[in-house]
């Protein structure tokens, strides 16, 4: 069982990162960066740069915070990388961040899995814009093609003009008053 550190201000992130890595890793969360440097037992770190950023969290302490670590690190941002740090074992996480984009930037930083052996491979530039397109395009193909089948819906309204043969006896109830 690993130890991560998860840096998220969000508490609805914290739980959702949490409750995707647990029970494999052991997971310890804090809404900020950290005053003094990290203990050495913490196997990853996974910070979401997008969110510190927003609250201005995110500044040259934290690149020297990150420097002086040293271990792996997952970066989760929504920009192109302009701002993230320049060292070795960082595996950057383009938004929307789902759960196995997660999992395998995990295991690949903890040496679990490499990158061609992923199902779910962390490809450089993979969230990048052209790579955006072309998921879309990808998509409205799929579309397109089921579109083009003859797929029998089932209508859920149908307007019935006939009375139910049992209720055509029967007379209103009546009402007291």
């Amino acid at each position: 069982m690993s130890k991560i550190l998860v840096i998220e201000p969000h508490r609805i992130l914290q739980q959702a990162i949490s409750l995707s890595l647990f029970p494999d890793h052991e997971v310890q969360i804090m809404a900020s960066m950290p005053d003094a440097a990290l203990p050495k037992e913490f196997d990853l770190v996974i910070l979401d740069a997008a969110s510190l950023r927003a609250k201005d969290a995110l500044g040259s302490a934290t690149s020297r915070w990150l420097q002086n670590w040293g271990g792996p690190v997952v970066w989760l941002d929504h920009d192109d990388g302009e701002s993230k740090p320049q060292r070795e074992k960082l595996i950057v996480i383009q938004s929307p961040l789902n759960k196995e984009r997660l999992l395998a930037a995990v295991a690949e930083s903890l040496g679990l899995l490499s990158p061609a052996n992923s199902s779910v491979a962390i490809e450089p530039g993979k969230d990048s814009a052209a790579g955006r397109k072309k998921r879309v395009a990808r998509a409205r193909e799929t579309d397109a093609v089921a579109e083009q089948e003859n797929v029998a819906f089932i209508e859920l309204v149908d307007v019935v003009d006939e009375e139910p043969e049992g209720n055509a006896t029967k007379s209103p109830p009546k009402t007291s008053k």
